[in-house]
């Protein structure tokens, strides 16, 4: 809904019905981008978890400040990652609703690879 309040100006109510048109006809595309983008996050957040339960591990063995570094560390990738992870979703978002609604591609993305990419339904 917010690329169409930004980009189309309309107002809430006529935002969210070609909102939910635009969904319709691309909401394959949508589920399998960021079913994609999730996955990575995914599998990147793996070894920082890991981290922190190594961190707790070598806290309960005896060495605060060690398993404290390792913990904190954690938390801050965690957030790291979570920020790329939403700007990711963001731009995703925008690359398919200018797909989508206006069939335009921004310059900074390849056009074969998108109209491939994203099959209209």
């Amino acid at each position: 809904m917010i690329p169409v309040l930004v980009v189309e100006q309309k107002n809430p109510f006529e935002a969210m019905k070609r909102s939910v048109g635009i969904l319709r006809k691309t909401w394959g595309e949508s589920l399998v981008a960021n079913f994609g983008i999730g996955m990575i996050v995914f599998l990147i957040m793996i070894p920082i978890i890991l981290l922190i339960v190594a961190g707790g591990f070598i806290i309960a063995s005896g060495n605060a400040l060690l398993g404290g570094v390792l913990i904190a560390t954690g938390f801050i990738l965690i957030l790291l990652v979570s920020l790329v992870s939403s700007a990711l979703h963001s731009i995703l978002i925008a690359t398919i609703y200018l797909f989508a609604a206006e069939d335009k591609v921004p310059e900074q993305f390849d056009r074969d690879l998108i109209a491939h990419a994203f099959r209209q339904k």
